[in-house]
């Protein structure tokens, strides 16, 4: 079980793209719909963010609460109807690269499996964490034990003896900014060892979401468990899989910084004669406009030959997964 030739891949995901019927038209549901919500999102935050500021006295304490409750949970509902959205287009494109029949219900699949799926994610993210409070206690042992500190000691050293001192470090903010620019080699150090332990999660974990698509019966710790076992030996052949698409990543990067171009020209001092509110909307619709554009014309070449790799690597005992059969979430 091991990932062909990058180069048959990417052409037979070619192949059948121009074959399939209905791949282009999902991609384009995809694309919109999430691009939609993330625009309603935006405005309906931005609406909600009005609102509150223009709620003011103790009569209406109650009503400011309910707003800010609803502002800070919109973009979480939003990241989960989207999180499941997802699943259903990698599901989607599962279906092409096996040369199955694709419609806009394929889209439907996430939602039906959303408690595995995030469940999946809160797992993932719990190893991360658990990768990262590593890699920072790692990272302070040898800041503390090494000439790096000695820096930070020497500021702190007059405060260490009085325990109400640590107050007064915190409210001096040049103190407590020269404390933080002497600590950058612990964050360096951190981020040096966290990348690798990230990384090898990170693989290990790639074909997780292929698992609950193909395999609706099982829970999240078996599908984080097969795709552990399924990218065994392959992981270094994925992260080369990647850097062959770094066109995509490049594009998907800059995309992304199309959605900060306000402060980006901020801090490279150049201002717009707009207001700070329209400027913000001008970038997100460029952001959203460029994220469709790049979703429904690049993303599939990308997706199906990922689905390739997933199908390279998986048992071949498991092959009768609900993405061969399920005809309602075509």
């Amino acid at each position: 079980m091991t990932i062909p030739s990058f180069k048959l891949m990417k052409s037979r995901a070619a192949e059948r793209l121009r074959a399939s019927e209905n791949a282009g038209r999902v991609t384009a549901v995809f694309a919109g719909a999430t691009a939609g919500l993330m625009a309603l999102s935006a405005v309906v935050t931005y609406g909600l963010g009005l609102k509150i500021s223009q709620t003011g006295g103790l009569s209406n304490m109650g009503l400011r609460s309910v707003l800010s409750t609803v502002q800070s949970v919109l973009p979480m509902v939003v990241s989960m109807i989207v999180m499941c959205l997802e699943l259903g287009y990698l599901a989607a494109m599962l279906r092409v690269s096996r040369e199955q029949y694709v419609s806009r219900q394929t889209l439907k699949l996430g939602f039906s499996r959303f408690w595995v799926l995030f469940r999946c994610r809160i797992l993932q993210s719990l190893m991360y964490s658990g990768a990262g409070f590593v890699a920072f206690w790692v990272a302070m042992q040898i800041y503390l034990l090494t000439p790096l500190s000695q820096k930070a000691q020497t500021l702190l050293m007059p405060y260490l003896s009085d325990a109400n001192a640590v107050l007064a470090v915190l409210a001096d903010e040049a103190l407590m900014m020269q404390i933080v620019k002497a600590m950058i080699p612990m964050f360096v150090l951190t981020a040096v060892l966290f990348l690798p332990l990230a990384a090898m999660l990170y693989y290990s974990m790639r074909m997780t979401d292929y698992v609950i698509i193909d395999q609706p019966g099982m829970g999240a710790l078996y599908a984080i468990g097969e795709s552990r076992k399924m990218t065994k030996g392959s992981r270094m052949r994925l992260f080369r899989l990647d850097l062959s698409f770094w066109w995509w990543y490049v594009i998907s990067l800059l995309t992304v910084l199309v959605c900060y171009g306000q402060e980006i020209l901020a801090a490279l001092g150049i201002s717009l004669s707009l207001p700070k509110d329209a400027g913000y909307f001008l970038f997100m619709g460029a952001y959203l406009v460029l994220q469709f554009a790049t979703w429904y014309f690049l993303r599939s070449r990308v997706e199906v030959v990922y689905a390739q790799a997933y199908d390279a690597l998986k048992p071949r005992q498991s092959s009768d997964g609900v993405v061969l059969g399920n005809i309602f979430q075509m």
